[in-house]
């Protein structure tokens, strides 16, 4: 597949199985940016199709994130999916808000993540 991901993301244990179970599904074109000002330099530079972005980063928040993105108004617009370690409903309602596509709670098993991904890009 030739869809580009973007991760955004400070913890490397998570991005390393996130990567290998993206690319054993055949998403093959992952980028990882650990803080927010890196992955913000990293999507307009990579133009992705999607961008995953973990709530809680060192130099800002994954909905802050969101939000500049959004307002950047990029064509074609990425799928933007929120993940979290917390189940929190009013994180869900403030990442739709954010202009977030999907919310996904982190696990130890990123299945879930993945059909998300899939059911969003294909």
């Amino acid at each position: 597949m030739s869809k580009k991901i973007v991760i955004v993301d400070d913890n490397a244990a998570h991005n390393a199985v996130m990567l290998s179970l993206f690319q054993e599904a055949g998403y093959t074109d992952v980028c990882i940016a650990q803080t927010g000002t890196e992955g913000l330099e990293m999507i307009d530079a990579e133009s992705p199709e999607l961008i995953i972005l973990d709530t809680l980063l060192p130099d800002t928040t994954g909905f802050d994130v969101c939000k500049e993105v959004r307002e950047k108004r990029i064509t074609p617009e990425p799928k933007i999916i929120i993940m979290t370690g917390f189940i929190d409903a009013v994180d869900v309602m403030k990442a739709r808000q954010m202009g977030a596509d999907d919310y996904v709670v982190k696990t130890s098993d990123f299945s879930y993540l993945l059909d998300v991904v899939k059911k969003l890009i294909g």
